[in-house]
């Protein structure tokens, strides 16, 4: 797996990134904080300005939740509506509306069809029930035909 950040080769990681990059944005993120408790109405091209920090990265750690904005922005919108938000990727309506549909799905399915799929929706009963598109991927990945 490539690493989102710095794209170098990597095994295991959190959010798609490999350990040095996790390490790296913890770090940004006690830096942006300690440098907001001394500028407190700082904007984010005076904060990257002053810390050295990219606004890629300060735009990721909102995106993902580690940073909040004061106000809506928009720098930052719902990637389903298009409304400024404050931090992460949907907005409050939006991130509703969208738990509640798979609150209702996860209701429609039954627990034997939980049992009854492994995680590339291939039926281990040995039915042909996925969908073909995940199939072809198995058989890129895997190299063998379902």
């Amino acid at each position: 797996m490539y690493c989102k950040r710095c794209k170098k080769i990597f095994s295991d990681g959190y959010l798609g990134m490999c350990r040095d990059c996790m390490i790296e944005l913890d770090d940004v993120v006690i830096k942006v904080k300690e440098y907001l408790k001394k500028e407190t109405s700082a904007n984010i091209s005076e904060i990257c300005e002053k810390t050295d920090i990219s606004d890629r990265d300060i735009l990721y750690l909102l995106k993902v939740g580690r940073l909040v904005l004061d106000t809506p922005s928009e720098l930052l919108t719902c990637k389903k509506c298009g409304k400024p938000i404050s931090t992460g990727r949907y907005c409050s309506a939006c991130s509703s509306y969208l738990g509640n549909i798979l609150s209702d799905t996860a209701k429609k399915m039954s627990p034997t069809d939980y049992a009854n799929k492994n995680s590339q929706g291939v039926s281990r009963s040995g039915e042909d029930d996925a969908d073909p598109n995940t199939l072809s991927l198995y058989w890129r990945k895997y190299g063998k035909k379902v």
